[in-house]
């Protein structure tokens, strides 16, 4: 994915664990507890992306998409932006095929799909491929 140009592959932290500079958690996900854990959680997950793609990452979405104004500063001080989600694309793994193809035909350019492929029984990739193969995208066929 990281060498096709729809996709566009950033940093959504080596545990994926929200980021809080006082340990504070979203969806029972413990966050980062200081600094020092913010700026591994960034920093390590963008030296790997960067070995396994090639590419530097620019973007920073934390897990659980919460951030508070502290960490928020701590990631803009380190050289990354810091980003949400325009479409849940798969609700977090567990949408049918269909469901993930319906939402996808929501987008428009420029949008943040947020999409899970560490759930393989989900219906992501398959929605996915169904609507990158009917889009006008023109990518031609995903194995």
């Amino acid at each position: 994915m990281a060498h096709q140009d729809i996709f566009q592959i950033e940093n959504h932290g080596y545990h994926h664990k929200p980021l809080s500079i006082n340990g504070k958690s979203a969806y029972g996900i413990p966050g980062t507890k200081n600094l020092a854990d913010i700026d591994f959680e960034v920093n390590e997950s963008a030296k790997l992306l960067a070995e396994q793609t090639g590419k530097a990452v620019r973007f920073f979405r934390p897990g659980t998409a919460f951030c508070d104004e502290i960490a928020v500063q701590a990631v803009r001080n380190m050289g990354f932006a810091v980003l949400g989600f325009s479409i849940n694309g798969d609700f977090g793994g567990t949408a049918s095929a269909e469901q993930v193809y319906e939402n996808l035909k929501q987008s428009k350019k420029g949008d943040i799909i947020l999409l899970h492929f560490n759930r393989p029984k989900g219906g992501t990739r398959a929605g996915l491929v169904s609507f990158l193969n009917e889009s006008d995208l023109h990518c031609g066929h995903l194995p």
